[in-house]
């Protein structure tokens, strides 16, 4: 099961159209049937930001989570690492940049597999239910392949550069109505259930989540 983390009203008029015309596909749960976070908040966890948390349906536990920024608002491919792209980087209204991706170190091989492509195949639903286009994402290289081989659209936005220890990338995945074929042809799609979770404000958000 996957819960989509988010302040409807903040959502772009288009996306939000979008939801209200598929909305029947979706539940609204309270916000407090998600557990934690694995991260501290920080500048980019306002109201316009965007979470996607697998939690197991029996414990409620989080198995894996990640966020998604708008571009057309600060981000951090855009603000932080934009010399990561040969050209300027991707922005826009249809486009989410994909960040804080965690999946829970306590699961085994077979469970992290099976949730990242939970988050692969939430992804690709989300976007198509909301409008979205594209996704970016900075990660580093040693990742990229698996990133690559997830059956979907996925393009390298520069050859990456050295960050410390670190050799980092930029990508993006373009989304469309292949999108689901792809992954399910390369053994990735795993259909599932996506629960949307309402807040008014991050301050109410966090504060469940600690409760």
């Amino acid at each position: 099961m996957v819960n989509i983390v988010c302040d409807r009203k903040a959502l772009p008029a288009a996306c939000a159209n979008c939801w209200q015309r598929d909305s029947a596909s979706c539940d609204l749960v309270p916000v407090d049937a998600i557990t934690e976070l694995p991260f501290d908040p920080d500048e980019y966890d306002d109201k316009f930001a965007e979470y996607l948390v697998v939690r197991d349906p029996l414990t409620n536990r989080r198995m894996g989570s990640l966020r998604l920024l708008r571009t057309d608002r600060p981000h951090i491919l855009g603000s932080v690492f934009p010399d990561l792209c040969d050209t300027p980087a991707p922005s826009g209204l249809s486009i989410r940049e994909v960040t804080q991706l965690c999946i829970s170190p306590g699961l085994r091989l077979r469970e992290r597999r099976m949730v990242s492509r939970q988050l692969a195949s939430a992804l690709v639903e989300y976007g198509l239910l909301t409008g979205i286009t594209a996704y970016t994402t900075v990660m580093e290289l040693v990742w990229s392949r698996q990133l690559m081989s997830m059956g979907w659209d996925c393009e390298p936005l520069g050859l990456g550069r050295p960050v410390g220890d670190t050799l980092l990338g930029a990508f993006q995945v373009h989304i469309d109505a292949s999108t689901v074929g792809g992954l399910r042809a390369a053994g990735c799609y795993v259909p599932g259930k996506l629960e949307i979770v309402e807040r008014d404000n991050q301050a109410s958000l966090f504060d469940s989540l600690a409760a």
